[in-house]
């Protein structure tokens, strides 16, 4: 997949010539491909094909001028460059790692003599963003592949692009992702299983193209993990264990390398969990038991990410984690309700010095039966809660964050349309980004009101007939920010 959006401008300079000496007609631009170009913050990937095009296949030069660049943006070649008539020349732009994200029109001007012709195009410079999503080949289709799929976002515009051969194929079904972006680089860990035999798989993602490239692949052999969490330092990847030939239940946590991505084992400890999270600062964590569905507190060891038991919260219902706000104020997880086969959310402050749980008396909602995903904007003002798009009726339920319990306050007009997974772009947090029908789609957030938008700004289809299987609340969709 790659952010190189080549766009072609061909500056029509007519030249003809009249008695032996040559004379200039007047002339046009046209832009024969998008008017615009996204420019990845940090990297030299964007570019433009310039083309003069000449009405009696003269070689004049034509001097191109670039003005009204966004500050620390360059092109190469530098402006003033010159192209002769009848030729082309790529110009990339370049965008230093300090800049600020910007969009603004950029003039391109073509002289020769004394007529000028000019182009607008639109420059969006912004830091990389990727969209990451788990699928499934058909079980009764087994011929077609799994899959990990890839949309590139911009996060000025919420422009989604699907690029030509955006997957990384797997020859079993992927269902679980997490990231972290480390001093070495952004990283993609995949859990994949095929009946009870699981991998986990570490890929290194290219902040310029958004490509995976596979650096290590752990066997689990019989056991089947059900989630992955990192720690908010990257310093540990967790996922549960159940080694019955060794009757060994735990979480284990894995030492991550911060150059390579690399994970070396550290410790096994807790219970068999069905559900994980470690709100930042990363001091506590919370699970909930696999038997009993009872939420779990531990005391997080700094060194070596080992889990000492902290609280023990009794359930007669199966809970599950579902995440916390990004001040770690605020602990979300599902609860079975009244209503068969349906959950509830459920909302605890967490004590920032003993990590202990405190419910808190909620009228937020309603969330439907299977409310899947929750997600925060970078601030954490609001925060939004996607349901099922098979149950009635369905739709985004957003909130306004309490700063002190992380309790959620509906926002006038909620529930809004309907996303089946949901993550606010994490550069800028001005877009919901989510999976809506055979793709991908993005929701203007209204800054002050924290409102989505009704429909999508820009929506990319999935290519392709595969499914989406995310196994768990939002695990096969993950929004990576890959340098900030």
């Amino acid at each position: 997949m790659k952010l190189k959006l080549p766009c072609t401008v061909i500056l029509a300079a007519a030249l003809c010539s009249c008695g032996g000496s040559p004379s200039t007609l007047p002339s046009d631009f046209a832009i024969v491909s998008p008017p615009s170009v996204f420019v990845p913050i940090g990297f030299s990937s964007a570019s433009f094909q310039v083309s003069i095009v000449s009405a009696n296949r003269s070689n004049q030069p034509i001097s191109i001028s670039v003005t009204g660049l966004p500050q620390g943006v360059t092109t190469t070649p530098s402006s003033p460059f010159t192209i002769n008539a009848g030729s082309s020349q790529a110009v990339v732009f370049n965008a230093a790692a300090n800049v600020t994200a910007n969009q603004q029109q950029v003039s391109f001007a073509a002289t020769s003599g004394a007529m000028t012709h000019t182009a607008l195009i639109s420059v969006s410079v912004a830091h990389p963003v990727y969209a990451f999503v788990a699928r499934a080949g058909p079980i009764n289709l087994p011929e077609l592949p799994s899959d990990v799929y890839e949309f590139a976002i911009d996060s000025n515009t919420g422009s989604i692009t699907s690029p030509a051969n955006p997957s990384t194929i797997f020859n079993e079904p992927p269902y679980y992702l997490a990231a972290a972006t480390l001093p070495g680089g952004t990283f993609l860990f995949v859990l994949s299983s095929t009946g009870p035999f699981s991998h986990l798989w570490t890929f290194k993602v290219d902040p310029a193209t958004g490509t995976l490239t596979n650096r290590s692949t752990i066997d689990f052999g019989d056991t089947e993990p059900r989630w992955l969490a990192v720690h908010p330092s990257g310093k540990f990847l967790y996922t549960d264990r159940a080694d019955y030939t060794q009757n060994q239940f735990c979480i284990t946590a894995f030492l991550i390398d911060p150059q390579t991505a690399n994970l070396t084992e550290s410790s096994c400890s807790g219970e068999l969990s069905a559900s994980f999270v470690v709100p930042p600062p990363g001091k506590f964590a919370y699970a909930t038991n696999a038997q009993d569905g009872s939420l779990r507190g531990y005391v997080v060891d700094q060194n070596n990410g080992s889990l000492t038991p902290l609280q023990n919260i009794p359930s007669g219902q199966i809970q599950s984690v579902f995440a916390s706000d990004p001040n770690g104020r605020g602990l979300y997880n599902l609860a079975g309700s009244t209503s068969p086969g349906c959950s509830e959310l459920r909302i605890w402050t967490i004590d920032s010095a003993s990590g202990s749980l405190t419910p808190v008396n909620t009228s937020f909602g309603p969330v439907e039966c299977g409310p899947l995903s929750i997600t925060f904007t970078p601030a954490d003002t609001f925060a939004y809660v996607t349901s099922s798009p098979f149950q009635t009726p369905n739709g985004i339920a957003a909130g306004a964050v309490d700063p002190v319990t992380g309790n959620l306050t509906n926002l006038s007009g909620s529930p809004f349309s309907t996303a089946w997974f949901a993550h606010v772009e994490p550069s800028q947090g001005k877009f919901l980004i989510g999976l809506v029908g055979n793709g991908g789609g993005s929701y203007l957030i209204d800054p002050t009101a924290g409102v989505p938008a009704q429909t999508p700004t820009s929506t990319s289809p999935f290519t392709g007939n595969l499914d989406v299987s995310p196994i768990s609340f939002g695990s096969g969709f993950v929004v990576v920010l890959t340098n900030k």
